[in-house]
C-alpha cells in the first residue's frame, strides 16, 4: 500500500536513464565538463522538466539554474542544492543523485501537506574542478566567494578564461563577487549525494547524515622536468600523503599531468585534478641492449605490489606504449594507502623510474596538479608544505596556489537532527559520517545558511568512473527522509 512518502522508483530509474545518454562517451561513463554543450543540455533537460512540474525556473549571473516554487505563506526558503557537470569519462550518479531526490523529495512532501514556506532548487554549474582545476565555482559564485579577478585568472587546457566561458554562455562576470543566494532569501540549504566511499555499503545502511566536509589546498608544479622528474614527484606526493594519514585526516593526490609544449603522448590519460588516475599510459624505448622481457619482469613485480594491471598497447622495433590500469576514485572520499587506492599514475611512475633513463623519452616543461585536503587547515598546509619543500630538489621549480577552501568542520546540528528523526520515523536507519569530497553544500554553510547533507551508499566506494553504482531503493530511501524532513520543518 502507497503512503505520500512512497518515491516512484520507475521515475527515479527514468530520470536517470535520460541524463546518462547526456553526454555519454563509446567507451562508457559520461563527460559533462562545465559550460560544455553536454553541460548546457543536462540544464535544458532539467529546466524542462520543472517547468512541467509547475517551477518558475531563471538563470543567475553565472548560468546555475534556479528553479523555484513559492508559498502562500511569505518567508524565507528552503534551498535544495545540487550539480549536472561531472568530470572525464565519469558516472552518471554524481550530482545527479541530488537532482532526482530533490525533485521527488518536493513532489512527495507536497502530496502530504502544503509547504509553509517556498522551495528552491538549484543547480550549480561547474561544480567539479576538471575543467578550470577548481571546484564548486557556481555555488563560489552565487555566495560571493567568486570575485571577477578570480574569473579572469582561471583558464582551462585550451587557455579559455572562467570569464569567457561565463559570458559567453549568457552570464555576466560583472556582477562577480557579491553573494545574490542570501541569508535574507533562505533558511536552510539541503543536498543530497553519493558517499563515494565504502561506508555506508559496508555497514549495510542507505542513508547517512553528513557531519562535516573536507575541503582542499591545490597546487600547480611545473619547470622544465625529464619525465622522471615528474615520476619522482608523484610518488613524493604519495609517500607524504601516507605519512599525513597517519596521524591526522589526509589526502594527497596527483590527478592531473600535462606537458606545457602540448606532448601529452609521452604520458596520458591523468586528466583530472579530483581523481585518483585509473588508467595511464606512457611511452618507452625499446633499445638493443634490453629486451621486453626485462622490462616485462620490472613491471610484473610493480604491478602486483600495487594491484594494477598492465599491457602493450603498441609496439614497434623502437618503441612500445604501456598501459597501466587501476581503479579511477575520487581523490578526497578515497584514504591513502594501496589497499584503498589503485593509482595508475602512482604505479606507471614507479614503472618509469624502475628502467634506465635512456629507456624514456625526452620530455620538457611537465606540469603536475597537487590535490591535497583535510578538514584540518593547518594540517593540509603542512603536508602541503613538505611536498613543496620535497619537489624543490628538483630545480628549477615554479609553483602557484589554485585553490585553497576552507572546510566544514560541523554541519547544522539542528538540521542534523529533523533528517535523523525523520529517518526514524520512517524506520530508516542512519549513521553520522564526514565527506571526503568538496560539495557546493559547504560554500552554502561558509556564508551562514544552516546546511545539511545526506548520502547514499557508493558500490564499492567508486565514483569519477563509469562504475559509479546506487541501488534505487537507497535513492528511495533518501527521498523519504528528505520527504519527511520538509513536511516537518520549521523555521
Amino acid at each position: 500500500m502507497e503512503t505520500p512518502f512512497t518515491p516512484r522508483e520507475e521515475a527515479i530509474r527514468k530520470y536517470l536513464g535520460d541524463i546518462a545518454s547526456i553526454g555519454k562517451n563509446g567507451t562508457g561513463g559520461v563527460t559533462r565538463l562545465a559550460f560544455s554543450p553536454e553541460e548546457r543540455q543536462v540544464h535544458t533537460y532539467a529546466r524542462n522538466l520543472m517547468n512541467d512540474r509547475g517551477y518558475n525556473i531563471r538563470t543567475d549571473a553565472f548560468g546555475n539554474l534556479i528553479a523555484s516554487k513559492d508559498s502562500d505563506q511569505q518567508g524565507r526558503k528552503v534551498m535544495l542544492g545540487t550539480h549536472l557537470d561531472s568530470v572525464i569519462r565519469g558516472g552518471n550518479y554524481d550530482g545527479v543523485v541530488g537532482f532526482v531526490v530533490a525533485i521527488e523529495a518536493v513532489d512527495a512532501a507536497e502530496k502530504e501537506r502544503s509547504l509553509p514556506y517556498g522551495i528552491d532548487i538549484v543547480i550549480f554549474r561547474a561544480e567539479e574542478s576538471t575543467r578550470f582545476n577548481r571546484g564548486c565555482l557556481g555555488s563560489s559564485a552565487a555566495f560571493g566567494f567568486l570575485s571577477r579577478d578570480d574569473a579572469q585568472k582561471l583558464e582551462d587546457n585550451e587557455h579559455q578564461t572562467l570569464e569567457d566561458a561565463i559570458n559567453n554562455s549568457g552570464g555576466d562576470s560583472s556582477k562577480l563577487g557579491n553573494a545574490w543566494l542570501t541569508t535574507n532569501e533562505y533558511m536552510y540549504y539541503f543536498e543530497t549525494h553519493i558517499e563515494q566511499a565504502t561506508v555506508l555499503e559496508t555497514e549495510g545502511i542507505s542513508v547517512g547524515i553528513v557531519t562535516s566536509i573536507r575541503a582542499a589546498e591545490r597546487m600547480c608544479l611545473h619547470g622544465p622536468y625529464s619525465l622522471q622528474t615528474a615520476a619522482k614527484i608523484v610518488l613524493d606526493v604519495e609517500k607524504i600523503g601516507e605519512k599525513y594519514a597517519k596521524t591526522g585526516d589526509l589526502v594527497a593526490t596527483v590527478g592531473k599531468i600535462s606537458s606545457k609544449d602540448g606532448n601529452n603522448k609521452l604520458i596520458a590519460g591523468a586528466d583530472s585534478i579530483n581523481t585518483i588516475p585509473g588508467t595511464v599510459t606512457f611511452t618507452i624505448n625499446c633499445l638493443a641492449d634490453i629486451t621486453k622481457k626485462d622490462i616485462t619482469k620490472k613491471y610484473d613485480t610493480i604491478a602486483t605490489r600495487r594491484g594494477v594491471t598492465y599491457k602493450y598497447i603498441s609496439n614497434s622495433q623502437n618503441f612500445a606504449t604501456v598501459s597501466v590500469s587501476g581503479a579511477a576514485g575520487h581523490s578526497g572520499g578515497t584514504p591513502m594507502g594501496k589497499v584503498y587506492r589503485k593509482d595508475a599514475l602512482t604505479a606507471a611512475s614507479e614503472m618509469i623510474l624502475a628502467i634506465p633513463s635512456d629507456l624514456i623519452p625526452a620530455s620538457k616543461n611537465i606540469i603536475l596538479y597537487v590535490d591535497v585536503r583535510s578538514n584540518d587547515v593547518a594540517y593540509r598546509s603542512r603536508a602541503m608544505g613538505e611536498i613543496i619543500e620535497k619537489a624543490k630538489q628538483y630545480p628549477p621549480l615554479i609553483s602557484h596556489l589554485i585553490e585553497n577552501s576552507q572546510p566544514i568542520k560541523q554541519l547544522d546540528e539542528k538540521l542534523r537532527t529533523y533528517l535523523r528523526d525523520s529517518a526514524k520515523e520512517l524506520g530508516i536507519c542512519t549513521i553520522d559520517l564526514p565527506s571526503g569530497a568538496a560539495h557546493d553544500a559547504m560554500k552554502a554553510a561558509l556564508y551562514g545558511i544552516p546546511t545539511a547533507m545526506l548520502f547514499v551508499p557508493s558500490r564499492k566506494g567508486l565514483s569519477h568512473c563509469p562504475d559509479e553504482y546506487t541501488p534505487t531503493n537507497h535513492i528511495a530511501d533518501a527521498i523519504k527522509v528528505l520527504a519527511h524532513t520538509l513536511c516537518n520543518l520549521r523555521g
